[in-house]
């Protein structure tokens, strides 16, 4: 079997929302919000950037028309340009959105795209780039690297190469338009942090967790009605935010491969 992060993620936050994206390969029909669309571009951004692929606006990124606060776009835009103008952190750049897999014992592989790969002080640094609607103290950004399940199989992964020294989070804050103007490196920030045995070793047991429960999705599935009845007496802690509910009884849906952008840029 090949699994992903996302689809790890996905099994972590409710079995009904995966099944409906990886085994019945249903797209949502509800788009992204502001923020997600906004830190998709953003982060789209910097990986043309880091390829040397020129410095283009954010709505290249987007595939409709771009739809947001034009504030908080020109913040945003603002805030690359300090981020082009900067120095990086990083000495060497060794890999750019790499999709990179591994196999566990059991003959199952993991994969995932890796954000950046970057030489410091001559030893190997995992780069996530974040795009945050405010202010992280470090002692929260630490605490998401101690709770990351993607920081921890990313890590496992990124070792196949050689020993990853720590993760670097390179944070994009999203600003006012004034303070973006007034000074728009404060907007920028890298917090280095230290990555500990103990959150690969948990991530890899989840990792296996998931397969386990992913094998057991791939069987005639049978509780659509029950989930949508669920919802409908509201005992479904994600009814708020699940599209599920939206697209199964919209007519516009389609069946896609969730896959499919990896196995392209993979070959």
């Amino acid at each position: 079997m090949r699994i992903n992060t996302s689809e790890i993620k996905c099994l972590d936050v409710c079995a009904q929302l995966h099944h409906y994206l990886w085994i019945d390969c249903i797209k949502p029909v509800a788009p992204d919000s502001e923020a997600l669309t906004l830190g998709k571009a953003t982060h789209s951004a910097i990986e043309a950037r880091l390829l040397n692929k020129g410095i283009p606006t954010l709505a290249t990124f987007h595939p409709t028309p771009f739809e947001c606060s034009p504030a908080k776009l020109e913040a945003l835009e603002l805030t690359l340009v300090e981020f082009d103008r900067r120095p990086h952190p990083w000495t060497e750049v060794i890999a750019v959105e790499q999709i990179v897999d591994r196999t566990l014992g059991t003959g199952d592989t993991i994969f995932g795209k890796i954000d950046l790969l970057a030489r410091w002080q001559g030893r190997l640094w995992l780069v996530e780039h974040k795009t945050l609607g405010g202010y992280r103290s470090p002692t929260q950004l630490a605490n998401y690297v101690r709770t990351s399940l993607q920081a921890g199989i990313y890590t496992w992964l990124a070792e196949k190469l050689e020993p990853i020294a720590g993760l670097m989070l390179n944070i994009v804050r999203k600003v006012s338009l004034k303070a973006a103007k007034e000074s728009p490196s404060s907007a920028l920030h890298v917090e280095f942090l230290t990555i500990g045995p103990d959150l690969v070793d948990h991530a890899l047991l989840d990792v296996q967790d998931a397969i386990s429960r992913r094998r057991s999705a791939e069987r005639p599935y049978r509780n659509r009605e029950s989930c949508r009845n669920t919802f409908g007496n509201g005992m479904c802690g994600f009814y708020g935010v699940c599209w599920g509910r939206e697209t199964l009884d919209s007519p516009a849906f389609t069946p896609y491969d969730p896959l499919a952008h990896y196995t392209e840029e993979a070959e």
